[in-house]
């Protein structure tokens, strides 16, 4: 064997085990990202909007724990209960004294967006009087009792804060007829705006300030009258 059948052999050696080598390193995996920044949030809500229930640290928390399905199921949609406590003080009609103390119980039904709306319950207790043109005093206290809707816009305006606006209407029967030559039945109109703080995921507190209208709608025997109300409001999921 001469020289250059040698050299010739040792080379060709060389290519295949430098070959082999390079069969046996494994492939560099893909680039992967990780499930929290791909994978939307699960039981989250959009902001102060609602009261939520879920957290967005809880579910990255359960995504790295365990593996994610298939079909992403997001959390269901909350149904708050809110009670609203209302002073009215009467506005607007120099003859008619009526103050009202209010209780409003609430449900949240269906949310859309930025857009809320409501069912509920009123009791009430109207109490003053009516003064006549002659100058005599009708008294006018009642209890009054019955259904009530509610639609809110809210926006939020922090991690914790929103606005919003409030409008609802109660359809009342009183236990005679109110306000003195009034019917026993009755319209309660309320809108105005709103301010909520949100200490957690579960709960929300709200003040707020409405006009208020009160009437029965008919043409005759219907002594309405308007009034200014202040509210303390209470929110929890349950």
């Amino acid at each position: 064997m001469n020289v250059c059948t040698a050299a010739a052999l040792v080379c060709a050696g060389c290519l295949l085990s430098g070959s082999s080598v390079l069969a046996a390193e494994p492939a560099l995996p893909p680039e992967t990202v990780p499930l929290s920044e791909t994978a939307p949030v699960i039981g989250s809500a959009d902001g102060p909007t609602g009261i939520f229930i879920g957290d967005a640290a809880e579910a990255d928390t359960a995504a790295e724990e365990t593996p994610m399905p298939s079909g992403i199921e997001e959390a269901r949609p909350s149904h708050p209960v809110e009670i609203q406590l209302e002073y009215a003080d009467h506005r607007f009609y120099k003859n008619r004294h009526i103050d009202n103390y209010t209780l409003h119980l609430y449900q949240e039904m269906k949310r859309n967006g930025t857009v809320s709306f409501w069912r509920g319950l009123t009791l009430t207790r109207p109490t003053g009087y009516l003064r006549e043109d002659d100058g005599t005093h009708r008294d006018s206290d009642a209890w009054g009792l019955g259904p009530s809707v509610m639609v809110r816009w809210e926006k939020p305006v922090s991690e914790k804060w929103s606005v919003g606006i409030d409008g609802t209407g109660s359809l009342l029967a009183y236990n005679h007829a109110f306000p003195a030559g009034g019917r026993a039945f009755g319209f309660l109109w309320r809108a105005g705006p709103r301010i909520s703080y949100y200490p957690d995921k579960d709960s929300a507190f709200r003040i707020g300030w409405s006009f208020m209208h009160c009437s029965n709608g008919f043409s005759s025997h219907n002594p309405g009258y308007n009034g200014a109300a202040f509210s303390l409001m209470y929110a929890h999921n349950f």
